[in-house]
């Protein structure tokens, strides 16, 4: 008889062919788990969000003022998006941001719905109006962030991005840091 290995040596082979079936036998377990747990974190949002349709049909009311308290607030927000938005183009100072700032601000206030982007529309032409009766913007300046502008806001209503970044990196001047 041979030692621990069995007969003919092969123990070396079969003690790693086990090891191999181990760790595919882990790996497989390890996605499975994860498979799960996707899938339970699914369940759980679709019954919140069923909770949450079922407590608005049982008060209508209480949804309304919600909605009515979201609007409301709506022009304030992107009044907070601009001045932000104005403060981070100053902070960074790269030459080329303008219209990457424009475009940020616009999205960020028309993500806030109706209102929001009605008031972005109100601010960015009373802005241009204003820079050009003061001598400080010239037509092709005007023509330029009047673009960002409605690029912003058509990123924003689209639906298709998941940020003001990812929306505006089209106008995203070289050099930008990586914040903003």
């Amino acid at each position: 008889m041979s030692g621990v290995g069995g007969a003919g040596g092969s123990g070396g082979a079969d003690s790693a062919g086990r090891a191999a079936d181990a760790a595919a036998k882990a790996d497989a377990a390890a996605k499975a788990d994860a498979a799960a747990k996707a899938a339970a974190a699914e369940k759980a949002k679709a019954a919140e969000a069923a909770k949450k349709a079922e407590e608005a049909a049982k008060n209508p009311v209480a949804g309304f003022f919600s909605d009515m308290f979201s609007a409301a607030t709506a022009p304030f927000g992107a009044i907070s998006d601009f001045a932000r938005n104005y403060q981070d183009m100053k902070a960074a100072n790269v030459i080329g941001a303008d219209g990457y700032f424009h475009c940020k601000a616009n999205y960020e206030a028309a993500s806030r719905g109706y209102l929001g982007a009605t008031t972005a529309m109100q601010m960015d032409s009373l802005r241009e109006i204003t820079d050009a009766i003061r001598g400080k913007s010239s037509f092709e300046a005007y023509k330029s962030d009047m673009a960002a502008n409605r690029h912003g806001i058509a990123g924003a209503m689209s639906g298709r991005y998941n940020s003001a970044q990812e929306a505006c990196d089209d106008l995203r001047p070289n050099g930008l840091p990586d914040k903003y």
